[in-house]
């Protein structure tokens, strides 16, 4: 469906900032729906890397299983796949701005 713009433009009746963002969402679920054969297949290692990121970041375990929980909503033995993923990869975020901030 096209309309009239008020300048004589012709525009359609869904925006390209909406296709845009039906694409993103599209992209993102296909993402969050892809297999993680990293995650399945080394749990355990994954595991012991949140509590290794976090120790140098200043953590003790105890706070680093209860943000796991509260964030999460499970206990940090029982985080799997993506969500495990995310962990370690927010950890490591957080540690690498600590450590551009002390350098700073």
């Amino acid at each position: 469906m096209i309309k009239q713009r008020q300048h004589g433009q012709a525009h359609s009746a869904c925006p390209f900032h909406i296709i845009g963002a039906r694409f993103g969402n599209e992209l993102s679920r296909s993402l969050d729906d892809a297999p993680l054969p990293e995650a399945s297949e080394r749990p355990e290692e994954l595991r012991r890397q949140v509590l290794q990121i976090a120790a140098r970041a200043g953590s003790d375990e105890t706070r680093t299983r209860e943000w796991v929980a509260q964030r999460y909503g499970c206990p940090l033995e029982e985080l799997e796949g993506r969500p495990l993923l995310n962990a370690v990869t927010a950890l490591s975020r957080g540690l690498d701005r600590r450590n551009g901030a002390q350098a700073a």
